[in-house]
């Protein structure tokens, strides 16, 4: 099993600027669903990339640039597409990349593969218009403050005030 993940994304033009030899990185250890101290041959290790605020600055100034890029383009006919070929991916069962998923969720969440699998069986229950619907949706910023303002959803979040 590959022990190591980036626990992030980012795009080619991205990485390319930010992710240097001598970037350094923070480090998570899981086993069996529990975050551990150290990493081991029993461990997934996600990193993600310590970034200052410049380096963010600089990644929302290439963000943009690639945004300019694709206007042209139509997200809401590329999504789908896109989603297409990740169903197809998560369809193919012997794909190595999802087995190393597999492998590494059933590490970082303790739960079996073969529960992971039924879960992510009933995603054929979500249709992608329906997901292209839902992305479409665009809330005000009044309506995300009322919904992070909401002592409920603070319970449920733990505390996203702390």
């Amino acid at each position: 099993m590959q022990s190591q993940y980036d626990g992030f994304w980012f795009p080619a033009s991205l990485r390319s600027e930010l992710i240097t030899p001598d970037r350094i990185f923070e480090y998570l250890h899981f086993r069996d669903g529990i975050l551990v101290p150290e990493g081991d041959d029993d461990t997934v290790t996600v990193r993600w990339p310590r970034l200052d605020l410049d380096d963010w600055q600089r990644a929302l100034g290439i963000l943009q640039r690639n945004r300019e890029d694709f206007r042209g383009e139509n997200w809401a006919e590329r999504l789908p597409r896109a989603m297409e070929r990740m169903q197809a991916l998560w369809a193919d069962s012997y794909h190595p990349l999802r087995q190393t998923a597999m492998k590494a969720l059933e590490t970082c969440t303790g739960h079996s593969v073969g529960m992971l699998n039924v879960a992510l069986s009933l995603l054929d229950l979500i249709s992608v218009e329906d997901l292209q619907t839902a992305a479409s949706c665009r809330l005000t910023n009044a309506v995300k403050d009322t919904f992070l303002n909401d002592c409920h959803t603070k319970t449920i979040l733990g505390g996203i005030d702390d």
